[in-house]
């Protein structure tokens, strides 16, 4: 019977609360959150930190590409581009 309840017991799944906030509030978390990170940022990383759609943040993100404001940095140049990271 033990067994039977510590197997029941440790198959239990944590359940994740999305939020919904308006999408400047979470591209300007998104941003804030890459600003902060010394590492690198998987989307999934992100949404679990954020507590965000998975799909909502690829979104944002292609948008912050697309305006300068987040990107990879170039290895070759220490200083990649500009608006990276300020």
């Amino acid at each position: 019977m033990k067994t039977l309840v510590n197997h029941i017991l440790g198959e239990r799944v944590q359940t994740v609360v999305l939020r919904s906030i308006p999408r400047e509030e979470a591209k300007k978390e998104i941003l804030d959150l890459y600003k902060q990170s010394k590492a690198s940022l998987f989307y999934s990383d992100m949404a679990e930190r954020l507590a965000l759609d998975l799909e909502v943040v690829l979104e944002l993100c292609t948008e912050l590409e697309n305006e300068g404001e987040i990107g990879v940095l170039n290895r070759y140049d220490p200083k990649g581009p500009e608006k990276i990271r300020k």
